[in-house]
């Protein structure tokens, strides 16, 4: 599986938890609002992974009204 994030502690983060967990975990940092970043992405997942059978696109915004 291979996963997204803007920030490099956060993929660090993700990718300690997933230790110990069947298969391979890969982080990649990648912001999905910029096309050529995504086609890298794609590019970057599938030569760590061996190739792609799947894609889940999930992206969202956290907007935290609480100070």
């Amino acid at each position: 599986m291979a996963f997204c994030d803007l920030g490099e502690t956060a993929i660090a983060e993700t990718e300690s938890l997933a230790r110990g967990l069947a298969g391979k975990v890969v982080g990649l940092k990648a912001n999905v609002a910029i096309e050529s970043e995504v086609a890298k992405l794609v590019q970057d997942a599938q030569a760590a992974l061996g190739g792609l059978n799947g894609l889940i696109n999930n992206a969202g915004i956290f907007r935290d009204a609480r100070s």
